[in-house]
């Protein structure tokens, strides 16, 4: 079954899933299976049908079934993890994420899950250290490295902050504010240049988001920063 039939197919189901019409959606995935359509494609839709109809014992049975004929298909256990989560199992769901990134450290998918998890059963501390602990392996991973950010300035870890928050800048949008905190952090650790560059890119940001009193503060912090011009002697 082509890529782009599967992926109509997919969609349909979750349209069909999102309105309610879950007997439609149910036949769409089943026929699109029984035409050989790969379990890669369809298993995410095949987690929300089950989810939102929770039918989570079902869900769980296939996936078992499945995991068993492709044990390395890390994706299925993902979305295994996501129906044990949607099913209040929260513990069963911890688990699964944390087993998941321990063979593939860079799934961001279950980071981004397990993060969810934790923060839904109140343990802020393990989100934090979590967070930090993928930094460097999901450098790509915006959110992630907004959090680990958050964790290296409450442990004064000036170099681990100005990893994450470059590694976030690179990787999605920041604000006036995060680019003042490269500013300092980066004068504190002696690299100056890079300071006043990232402080300049605040003010620009400052202007484009109408703070004008950013701005200003920014202007002074400009001018003593600079380096004096050199008067050359007669």
């Amino acid at each position: 079954m082509f890529p782009s039939v599967v992926g109509l197919a997919t969609g349909e189901a979750s349209i069909l899933t999102g309105l309610g019409r879950y007997a439609e959606a149910e036949t769409v995935l089943w026929r699109a299976a029984a035409a050989g359509a790969d379990l890669e494609m369809l298993n995410r839709a095949f987690a929300d049908y089950w989810a939102r109809t929770k039918r989570f014992d079902e869900g769980r049975r296939f996936f078992d079934k499945a995991i068993a004929d492709r044990p390395h298909d890390l994706e299925l256990r993902v979305s295994r993890a996501g129906l044990l989560r949607a099913s209040g199992d929260l513990a069963g769901a911890e688990r699964e994420f944390r087993a998941i990134l321990a063979e593939n450290p860079a799934s961001e998918d279950s980071l981004e899950a397990l993060v969810a998890v934790l923060n839904s059963l109140g343990r802020s501390d393990e989100v934090a250290k979590v967070s930090a602990a993928a930094a460097d392996i999901q450098p790509r991973n915006h959110e992630n490295s907004l959090r680990a950010a958050k964790y290296f300035k409450e442990k004064g870890d000036l170099a681990g902050v100005v990893r994450t928050l470059s590694a976030a800048e690179c990787n999605g949008p920041v604000n006036s504010a995060i680019e003042l905190e490269l500013a300092f952090d980066l004068f504190q650790l002696k690299r100056a240049d890079e300071s006043m560059t990232h402080l300049l890119e605040a003010r620009l940001l400052s202007v484009y988001e109408g703070n004008a009193a950013m701005t200003s503060s920014i202007d002074r912090l400009i001018g003593r920063t600079r380096p004096e011009p050199q008067v050359q002697a007669r």
